[in-house]
This record gives structure tokens, sequence and C-alpha cells, in this order.
């Protein structure tokens, strides 16, 4: 069986035989300025997902707020429907009253009156309003209709932002 000779020479950096002639064959590879191309395109693909994650912390941010906003209207809410003899003394709560200040007697460790607890419980939820949220702060507003309202304020991004929900306890 007869093999056909190559057409062309095997790439090497030796000599090569081709066609009763020696020459040298030039290896191929990358060159610097394809190298550096794909670095730009690998360095732009970098600041793209570098700029996404700077993104998704942003609304990972304000999506924690507002859950922490619902927790705190659903906490109050609970707070109203466990003291159901005290529950009128919940019916006008301004924004962010009793943050931060002391009550007497402490409710936690001390028995208290129906209205000491809910002056108690106003305290103690617009303290945690104001330590989970930028300015945080709850109302609460008795309706015509017998309802109350909840709402709980804070600061997002520069912007005044609020929860509200209307119950009937």
């Amino acid at each position: 069986m007869k093999t056909m000779p190559k057409k062309y020479p095997v790439i090497t950096n030796q000599r090569v035989r081709s066609r009763g002639r020696h020459s040298f064959v030039r290896t191929t590879g990358f060159s610097l300025i394809e190298v550096l191309v794909a670095l730009a395109v690998l360095s732009i693909g970098l600041l793209g997902i570098a700029a996404l994650q700077i993104v998704g912390l942003k609304y990972n941010q304000q999506s924690y707020q507002r859950t922490q906003a619902t927790f705190q209207v659903y906490d109050m809410i609970d707070r109203i429907r466990a003291n159901q003899t005290g529950r009128a003394n919940y019916n006008a709560v301004s924004a962010g009253q009793g943050k931060g200040t002391s009550v007497s007697p402490d409710c936690s460790s001390a028995a208290c009156s129906a209205a000491q607890l809910a002056t108690y419980d106003i305290m103690k939820w617009n303290t945690a309003n104001d330590g989970l949220l930028a300015s945080g702060a709850g109302s609460i507003t008795l309706n015509a209709s017998g309802t109350r309202t909840i709402t709980v304020q804070w600061v997002e991004n520069g912007i005044p932002t609020s929860i509200s929900v209307t119950v009937d306890i």
C-alpha cells in the first residue's frame, strides 16, 4: 500500500524537510494583541457583574426594611389582641410616641394594669421601630368605623416610606 506524501509539513520549531529543501517553520500561537483584547472583554464582563452585585445588595436592603416594617405592624396588632381589656389605650398613638423612654413599672418583670401594659407596649414597639428601621416610627389611628390603622414609617434611600394595615380589633 502506497502512502500519499503529506502536502504540508508538520508545524514545529525544528527543521522540516519539505519537497527536497530544508526550511524552518514558525510555531503559531496567540499574539499580544489577542491577549489584550481578551483581557479587555473579560474586564468589562467582570465590571458588569460587580455592578449587578451592588444593585442586588441595594434591593436586598430595601426588602429587608420592608419586611421588618411589616413584622412591626403585625407585632403591634398582636400586642393589642393580647391586651383586650386595655385596647382603648391603643387608640391614638402618634408617630414615635414613647420611643427611647422608660416606663414604670417595667411590665416585662412586674405586674401591670391594662393601661400600663398598653403604654409599655407602645414604648417597646416604637423603640424597636427606631432600632430596626432608619428613622423608624409607628402610629395607631382609630377610624370612625371602629377599625384601627397601624402605620410604620421609615426613611429608605432618603425617601420617607410607610406601610399601613387597617384591622378591626
